[in-house]
């Protein structure tokens, strides 16, 4: 997780991503998921995003920009209690322009991603 300010965000630092989220009380049914999603200065690309639960799967795609956030809102079958993952596949290839890894090089990014909320 990095920040800045009042801004948070991940980056993806392989093409698959997972976040598992988890309703506060048992009493606290989840049935939407919403972020943003970015791409990191390499270019556009495609991002899938799906949310898995026991009620449903839902998947939509955005184009992820540079610089921007492309908005996303998804919605499951039925709310539920249990916990819901999030699973971000980002298509293309990795930018080189994270810090520095232990190898020499630097680590790679593949899509940032912003705002995530549960409704």
């Amino acid at each position: 997780r990095e920040s800045s300010l009042d801004q948070a965000w991940w980056w993806a630092r392989d093409r698959f991503a997972t976040f598992t989220l988890t309703p506060t009380t048992p009493e606290s049914a989840i049935s939407t998921v919403t972020g943003a999603i970015g791409a990191p200065t390499c270019g556009p690309r495609p991002v899938s995003i799906t949310i898995e639960a026991d009620t449903g799967v839902t998947e939509t795609t955005v184009i992820a920009n540079p610089g921007q956030q492309s908005p996303f809102e998804l919605a499951l079958p039925t709310p539920t209690t249990a916990p819901i993952t999030l699973m971000i596949d980002s298509q293309g290839t990795g930018c080189a322009e994270g810090e520095p890894n232990p190898s020499g090089g630097q680590e790679k990014r593949y899509a940032q991603i912003f705002h995530l909320s549960t409704k």
